[in-house]
């Protein structure tokens, strides 16, 4: 948690110029250990939503070279139950990040999901780059956006 404030000062930045996050690691973080920085938040939109690092099954992974605390098989927990914001959530069917019991158990900590849906041929880079992303992923957003 020791790059926590900076995390928090950028989160800050951005909140001046935007009323939207999307951001799934560092928002599940920051959003229940600083209540003052979820109050101003609407919506906590988690593409993909790879909390920890616990499941992942990537080469990637094993590349990056993070210290050895980050590459436990137990990922340090944080207070998900905390978060008061609206959360919507969309994950994928062939995810190497964000694997099936990942999800399973992110969703059952979320107290306050209110949209849910899973692309069962998305990997984790078609949320961004996948080609249908715009009309099957980014009107969903848009959509929720327009009710708060």
């Amino acid at each position: 948690m020791a790059d926590m404030p900076p995390l928090a000062k950028c989160v800050y930045f951005w909140l001046a110029l935007a009323d939207f996050i999307m951001n799934v690691r560092g928002g599940f973080v920051a959003f229940s250990i600083i209540p003052h920085l979820a109050a101003k938040v609407k919506m906590f939109f988690a593409l993909a939503p790879s909390y920890t690092l616990q499941y992942t099954k990537s080469v990637i992974l094993q590349l990056t070279r993070l210290p050895e605390p980050l590459l436990k098989t137990t990922p340090p927990l944080y207070d998900i139950e905390a978060i008061t914001i609206p959360i919507a959530m969309w994950s994928g069917g062939q995810d190497w990040a964000s694997q099936p019991p990942e999800i399973a158990q992110l969703r059952h900590r979320i107290t306050n999901l209110i949209h849910e849906k899973k692309f069962p041929e998305w990997n984790h880079w078609d949320f961004i780059w996948g080609l249908d992303a715009a009309s099957c992923l980014y009107k969903e957003i848009l959509a929720l956006m327009a009710t708060l």
